[in-house]
């Protein structure tokens, strides 16, 4: 989770330098966000880096942006799905209240 973070703040101050690497830089984030043996808690961290690079090279984002949108919104759609699940009695949420299944 450091090791996301400390790349984050490298992005952050070197920006548009950071292009030339990015293609491998992002394809491992990307990989480890989708890999079920990277530990959850490092995830979020992952995603708030796809942020702090995206600030750093700006325009140059934009070849990522489409991987990045249908990962982010595969973790929504898990994480919704949990909350439903938990609101709805299956975690002591809840229970019949609103719930349309």
């Amino acid at each position: 989770m450091i090791t996301v973070g400390v790349l984050g703040d490298i992005a952050s101050a070197i920006k548009k330098h950071l292009v030339p690497y990015c293609d491998r830089i992002m394809g491992q984030l990307m990989h480890n966000l989708q890999s079920p043996e990277v530990h959850r808690s490092v995830k979020p961290q992952i995603l708030s880096c796809f942020g702090d690079i995206a600030m750093g090279i700006e325009e140059k984002f934009e070849k990522y942006i489409m991987h990045v949108l249908q990962v982010g919104f595969a973790v929504e759609v898990v994480v919704v799905g949990w909350w439903w699940w938990w609101w709805c009695g299956g975690g002591g949420g809840g229970g019949d209240d609103g719930c349309i299944i």
